[in-house]
């Protein structure tokens, strides 16, 4: 449930076309280090499902904000944008 009581879908949206740079490098690589085995068949692709912030998230992005942007950075901030996504997402789906 959200902060707003209301059920969200499992994601907000499923991409099955895109293919970011990092997944695009990672599929040469793996190429490149197959190209003498004649049985090698690249992997299937998954689909990217953008979600929804939820509360198992927090610490990842608290650690990715103190990493790269923001070294002092509150984890009480960081929770404010999990309310702030329940906000947005019950304006969006209503």
């Amino acid at each position: 449930m959200s902060v707003v009581s209301r059920l969200l879908k499992p994601f907000i949206r499923r991409d099955c076309d895109s293919a970011p740079l990092w997944l695009r490098l990672m599929a040469e690589v793996r190429a490149a280090a197959n190209k003498r085995n004649p049985k090698w068949r690249p992997p299937a692709r998954h689909p990217i499902d953008f979600s929804y912030v939820r509360p198992h998230h927090i610490p990842a992005i608290n650690s990715l904000c103190q990493l790269f942007f923001w070294p002092g950075i509150d984890r009480k901030l960081i929770q404010s944008l999990l309310i702030f996504n329940s906000l947005i997402s019950a304006v969006l789906c209503s």
